[in-house]
């Protein structure tokens, strides 16, 4: 009702003017009304705008009896006009990300009435969320490093969006690990797009897929599984080598790489001499290469030198090759010298205190020879017999000093540095000279002795000795010695050269101060042996004799002990016999005691 009678007023106001002017016989007809401001945008949204006509401000005459909103495209040849009734107006229908131009045009009654379109008002749309992700995701290329993969071009129909973002999202699937990564496609408008990951692991199993994002929402692709190629592998790890080093081989184990980026189809394995303790070895056909399975991871190498150093370099392969090497190196335990044969066990000459043998040079085995050594070992009765004699050499020097403190059954009697010994030379046991701190004494005549000769190699904290028995000395069996036979010892503190000889008269050899410490043991002992052995003789005797006999000889008056001392004294030293007479004086304290002894053995 009252828009009714707003249109009423308004056409009598229209028909007052036209009276008006139709007085003085002029027609004139007023400008149609457009607004001087353009509509106000009051709400966005993807598919539609929301705006208020803003035209109570106008240009020309009214009344307005129509309003209409004209809109377009500014890109594109999209227009449409759609009446309004409100002060308001929703525009639908539309394209989401897209500017459009907004105009409203105003209407007064009568012909021409239509004024033009006001002021225009440019607006955009909002992104829309992706119709679906992108299709048809292939893979073009695989090799061990990279993958190239392409899709179905996307069009905005698609996108609903002119700014968007195609990544691709690719997840490695490592044992006991997994590892996400992203990275941005660029070239999305190509006719046949397609992107290349790099960087990737080989032989490795990978999920790839793309995903699409604008401002309002994202869309993924499918999943793709792929595995990337082979390539060489890795390097073994060094510290998974390990080798056992023997004489004359060298056990290697080693584990595969962390890095097998493959199938590992078998390991190689060079080795060379590189150098040796012994500077007279000939190392030039010391090197070689084994090939082991993939299922081996040691080998024995054999063959090798003592004494020397062995490079090693190792690789693992794939079906796409051998990988990078490494190289270690190990040593191998040098070997004890090889002691030249002696035909028989005889020396070059003997006397009762020395005996000469013919020492010769030995063989180096890895190392040189550092030292000659000569040993003096006394045989003394065995307790287990029909036991078969195993030869062992000697590693602890021992001086004849120290052998009878340390109840040693050997000592050593010389020794002489490798460059002393060239050739064989005759050397005579038991000289009595030093050699190199170590005194050859004399040997004792009535001992037996086994003379052995020893060299010795010592590298790289190994000592290695071989040694052989050169001679043998029986012992000299006599009833009686006539002359003591002494042994000179050299003082500690004399200065003597090598080989030379350390006479010493008034020092006296140990061993035979022993010896004669025994025997005077050994005669008290069977001295006081007959003494018991008598005494129970003559209990025995005493239990016979009478009461009367025993106090026949101790009547007082008879004979005094003084007296008694004297004659008996005298009548035993012309009676008995010097054995007797040699008890009694020993052993006979009391006159009483020689009567009764002089009495039993009558």
């Amino acid at each position: 009702m009252c828009h009714l009678f707003f249109r009423l007023r308004e056409f009598s106001i229209f028909t007052g003017i036209l009276k008006k002017k139709n007085t003085k016989n002029t027609f004139f007809f007023s400008e149609p009304p457009v607004p001087i401001a353009p509509p106000q945008l009051t709400s966005i949204g993807a598919t539609y705008l929301w705006i208020q006509l803003n035209a109570n401000s106008i240009n020309g005459d009214g009344p307005i009896i129509d309003r209409e909103v004209e809109y377009r495209t500014v890109s594109g040849t999209m227009y449409d006009l759609q009446p309004v009734d409100k002060t308001t107006h929703k525009i639908g229908h539309l394209d989401p990300d897209t500017e459009y131009e907004i105009s409203v045009l105003l209407t007064r009654p009568l012909e021409g009435g239509t004024g033009a379109p006001g002021p225009p008002l440019r607006a955009r749309t909002k992104c829309a969320e992706p119709m679906h992700g992108p299709q048809r995701l292939e893979v073009v290329d695989i090799q061990s490093k990279q993958v190239t993969i392409r899709w179905e071009p996307l069009g905005y129909n698609v996108t609903r969006c002119y700014s968007y973002n195609l990544t691709v999202q690719y997840r490695s699937k490592i044992p006991f690990k997994e590892e996400t990564r992203e990275e941005v496609c660029y070239l999305t408008q190509s006719h046949d797009p397609q992107h290349t990951i790099h960087n990737l692991t080989p032989f490795t199993n990978i999920s790839v897929k793309l995903v699409l994002r604008n401002l309002e929402g994202v869309k993924e692709s499918r999943e793709l599984e792929l595995q990337t190629d082979e390539d060489v592998p890795g390097v073994i790890p060094l510290e998974s080598i390990q080798g056992s080093a023997y004489e004359e081989k060298i056990i290697l184990k080693w584990r595969e790489p962390e890095q097998t980026y493959g199938i590992i189809t078998q390991y190689e394995i060079s080795y060379k001499a590189v150098s040796s303790f012994d500077p007279e070895l000939d190392l030039s056909n010391q090197s070689g290469k084994v090939v082991k399975m993939s299922n081996e991871t040691t080998h024995m190498f054999t063959g090798l030198y003592p004494g020397s150093t062995y490079s090693f370099t190792l690789r693992a392969s794939t079906a796409k090759g051998y990988g990078p090497p490494v190289i270690t190196q190990f040593t191998t335990k040098i070997s004890a010298p090889s002691m030249p044969a002696y035909d028989q066990e005889t020396s070059l000459n003997q006397t009762d205190s020395t005996v000469t043998v013919l020492l010769k040079p030995a063989q180096s085995r890895g190392a040189p020879v550092s030292v000659y050594q000569v040993v003096v070992e006394e045989e003394r009765p065995r307790r287990a017999r029909g036991t078969a004699e195993i030869l062992r050499c000697y590693p602890v020097p021992i001086h004849f000093q120290n052998a009878t403190l340390l109840n040693s059954q050997y000592y050593f009697t010389a020794q002489f540095p490798a460059a002393g010994l060239l050739s064989p030379q005759p050397f005579t046991v038991g000289d009595n000279k030093t050699y190199n701190g170590y005194w050859n004494v004399p040997l004792l005549p009535q001992k037996s002795y086994s003379i052995y000769f020893q060299a010795v190699s010592t590298a790289n904290g190994e000592t290695k000795i071989d040694c052989v028995r050169v001679a043998t000395k029986a012992a000299i069996l006599v009833t009686q010695l006539t002359t003591p036979y002494v042994r000179i010892v050299p003082a500690a503190g004399d200065t003597q050269l090598t080989g030379a000889a350390t006479p010493k008269p008034d020092s006296v050899e140990p061993e035979k101060q022993t010896d004669h410490t025994v025997k005077i043991a050994g005669v008290i002992a069977g001295i006081l042996l007959f003494i018991i052995i008598f005494l129970g003789v003559a209990l025995l005797m005493k239990k016979r004799r009478t009461y009367h006999s025993y106090t026949y000889y101790l009547m007082p008056g008879v004979m005094s002990s003084s007296s008694c001392s004297g004659a008996i004294a005298e009548s035993l030293l012309q009676d008995w016999e010097t054995p007797h007479q040699c008890i009694s004086v020993i052993c006979c304290e009391h006159v009483m005691l020689c009567v009764t002894l002089a009495q039993l053995l009558k």
